[in-house]
């Protein structure tokens, strides 16, 4: 008899325990940690300096999951088929840190740069501008640049679920 009640207060103590333990985690999750915010769309350029092979109306897309970014940046009115296959193979990756963004990869097909262009993008979002510079492989020189989201149509093919 004495052996059953050590047994039924052990397991209380210990689901007790696991339970006082559980909401203390849980308290602190809630309070401390908080997921990033939404960035991904696509983004018009709208300022750039002169001297870069970056240009008004280039598009640049970021992809989001959590804070790990993907993009891609495109010429001017790239049309659909570019854009499709920019967001399924991203060249640009980086990270939502600091409440900042960083983009750097490879960028192709960017009329005014001449051969390889290996860019790094780092921003900050004020409402839906993005604050940027651009450093690129080409010079030495970050160019400054606003890029403004832009309002995503929806799909009116009816192929929705």
């Amino acid at each position: 008899m004495a052996s059953n009640l050590h047994h039924i207060l052990f397991y209380g103590i210990a689901i007790s325990g696991v339970v006082v333990l559980f909401r203390g985690v849980a308290t602190h999750g809630e309070a401390n940690l908080k997921a990033p915010p939404k960035i991904d769309g696509t983004f018009k350029i709208e300022t750039v300096d002169s001297q870069s092979c970056l240009k008004p109306n280039m598009l640049l897309i970021v992809e989001q999951s959590g804070v790990y970014l993907s993009g891609a940046l495109l010429p001017a009115d790239p049309g659909s088929q570019a854009i499709t296959i920019a967001q399924k193979q991203p060249s640009l990756q980086g990270r939502w840190q600091n409440q900042g963004m960083t983009l750097s990869g490879p960028v192709n097909g960017i009329s005014g740069c001449e051969g390889f262009l290996s860019v790094q993008i780092q921003g900050t979002f004020i409402g839906p501008v993005l604050q940027a510079k651009l450093i690129s492989n080409q010079s030495p020189i970050p160019v400054q640049f606003q890029a403004q989201r832009q309002v995503e149509v929806p799909d009116k093919s009816g192929g929705g679920h």
